[in-house]
């Protein structure tokens, strides 16, 4: 993400915490082939924890190219192993930035989400799952079985949930849980449909 690297920060220590979206707009048709729904985001908040981390907060928007408001997220990142020039670069941020990410929603190539290797060099025991890919599978379950429209979703990812890993759903009324083989919990969280 190119707000990450102006901000001087390595992308293979970010951990997504958790997401918060709200869906603000009944979705319209597909688009005609061509046209793109844009996003604009902007760094809302740093909190120092540690001497080389911090913890991120990003909030974006999901418009058509109209300007019609679809979707309004807030993502929380922690990321460590910041140098000290890097630190002292986001001690010193007093307002926000906003970056346009027109076309592109993640770009996250991370090493550790597609090859073993690199992922056993930071400390995980294999490639694992970005935490979108979580999100979005519980999403399309409650697409499927929940009534009326989403209104807003939020989502904490508690740990890595490996690639090949079997998992299990666990959802009421207005929460969701995420559990693997040993139902140590991946990801818990909250949803709201329209009544």
């Amino acid at each position: 993400m190119k707000m990450l690297a102006d901000l001087g920060i390595n992308f293979r220590h970010l951990l997504h915490l958790a997401s918060e979206m709200h869906f603000l707009a009944d979705p319209a048709p597909r688009p005609a082939s061509g046209i793109h729904q844009q996003i604009s985001a902007r760094l809302a908040g740093v909190s120092v924890a540690g001497d080389d981390r911090v913890c991120l907060v990003v909030r974006h928007e999901l418009t058509t190219p109209s300007g019609r408001q679809l979707q309004a997220s807030r993502d929380t990142f922690v990321i460590g192993g910041i140098d000290p020039t890097g630190m002292d670069r986001l001690r010193a941020i007093a307002t926000p930035t906003t970056v346009d990410l027109r076309g592109s929603v993640s770009g996250d190539l991370n090493l550790v989400h597609t090859t073993r290797i690199a992922a056993r060099l930071f400390g995980f025991r294999g490639a694992f799952l970005q935490g979108m890919g979580t999100a979005n599978h519980v999403l399309s379950d409650i697409a499927r079985h929940m009534p009326g429209r989403l209104e807003a979703f939020e989502v904490t990812f508690a740990r890595p949930l490996y690639v090949g890993q079997t998992v299990e759903l666990a959802r009421d009324r207005d929460t969701f849980e995420v559990t693997d083989q040993r139902r140590h919990v991946v990801a818990y969280g909250t949803y709201r449909t329209a009544t």
